[in-house]
């Protein structure tokens, strides 16, 4: 069975709330979802972040897919952009997640298997979902100088907390990660102390600036956080370096998913014992070999992991689902923003969190088939190859 054509559509997805942290203020975002067709009619479906580079490397990487057979294929290794930049690697591996992702989909379809066995049999089949908070809950229709109004009235912190809460009760999360703008360390002290307190002790909880503090603020934050009962913090600082100088200091775990990004990054980490537990990102680590590769060293060096995800869509969260389903160590669930849309591009909408999970389906491939309306309505731009 041969690759016959692939089709890439770039695709914007608008928000019902804006997301925000200290890296981003969103209204929408891009993806990219990659279908792939054999000479036998069977599809596979992939996506990916929806970047200009990333959607580049999707061409290049497709371009060299066509005509071969399934049983043989493999993605290019990145060891090919040995001279290139941080960012240009890192968006190769994210467009061979997104391929792979296909790959992989299309696989299972062949075998009337479903993508977790072929990563090696599940050893969980209800995935814990960690529902990851916009630092402000406001509407998409609002401005910049309203977004720093709302950080100087003493209600907001309130509020903060409250659609934290309500999303507990609505799907039931038992995790949240709160986002920071990394403008306040009190600010983040008050809303973290208080949203402990109306979460409750059966509530896990994390924060994670995005590395926006320099290591000063940063020791002042979390040592008031630290009898906090935090579940971990979440790059608290930007470098290796001040993750080792910010440990020494603490009880609470430290997190990263921005200081280590591909399954290389590892052994420094590992080496200086600087952080406790690693977000694996399908997409930054290359797809389920990459993250696969980066799990097995985890497990062997006990360190705890995390689906990480950045706007992952019905297909890219059921990858993930597929992915912690075959992975003994990954206890801490999948991270998740799909209460930030309405709209999805596979078909019965948008997957639902249910008491604070979501199932892993025992469907061939992924488990999911697009809604072609849907993907024409989100459409910006189609490249196909053949």
């Amino acid at each position: 069975m041969r690759v016959i054509s692939i089709r890439l559509n770039k695709i914007t997805v608008p928000l019902r709330k804006i997301y925000l942290s200290s890296r981003s203020l969103l209204r929408s975002y891009d993806r990219v979802i990659v279908t792939i067709l054999t000479d036998e009619g069977l599809c596979g479906y992939g996506e990916a972040d929806g970047s200009d580079r990333v959607f580049h490397f999707l061409g290049y990487l497709s371009q060299n897919m066509i005509g071969q057979d399934l049983l043989e294929w493999t993605a290019c290794p990145d060891n090919q952009l040995d001279s290139a930049s941080a960012s240009d690697k890192r968006a190769f591996n994210i467009a061979k997640g997104g391929l792979e992702i296909a790959y992989f989909d299309l696989l299972g379809k062949y075998l009337e298997l479903p993508v977790y066995k072929l990563l090696g049999g599940a050893v969980k089949t209800q995935i814990p979902m960690v529902c990851e908070l916009s630092a402000a809950p406001l509407g998409c229709d609002v401005s910049e100088s309203e977004i720093k109004e709302f950080f100087k009235s003493g209600t907001s912190k309130n509020r903060v907390v409250e659609s934290a809460i309500q999303q507990i009760d609505r799907y039931g999360y038992k995790t949240l990660k709160m986002k920071s703008i990394g403008h306040d360390p009190q600010w983040d002290i008050e809303v973290m102390t208080t949203l402990r307190k109306e979460a409750g002790p059966g509530i896990q909880l994390r924060h994670d600036p995005n590395g926006a503090y320099a290591l000063p603020q940063a020791q002042l934050l979390y040592q008031k956080l630290d009898s906090c009962g935090l579940q971990w913090f979440e790059d608290p600082v930007s470098s290796i370096d001040d993750f080792r100088r910010l440990k020494r200091t603490l009880k609470t775990a430290l997190a990263t998913n921005m200081c280590i990004v591909r399954p290389d990054h590892l052994t420094p980490a590992i080496r200086n014992d600087t952080i406790d537990v690693i977000g694996v990102d399908l997409f930054s680590w290359g797809g389920y070999t990459g993250a696969q590769t980066g799990l097995t060293i985890c497990d062997a060096y006990h360190l705890d992991v995390f689906g990480h995800y950045f706007f992952d869509l019905g297909i890219a969260t059921a990858a993930s689902l597929h992915l912690a389903a075959a992975s003994r160590n990954m206890t801490n669930g999948v991270d998740t923003s799909l209460y930030l849309h309405d709209d999805d591009v596979i078909a019965g909408g948008r997957l639902k969190v249910k008491d604070g999970f979501l199932p892993v389906s025992d469907i061939p491939g992924l488990g999911i088939d697009l809604d072609d309306d849907a993907l024409t309505g989100m459409t910006t731009h189609i490249e196909s190859f053949s």
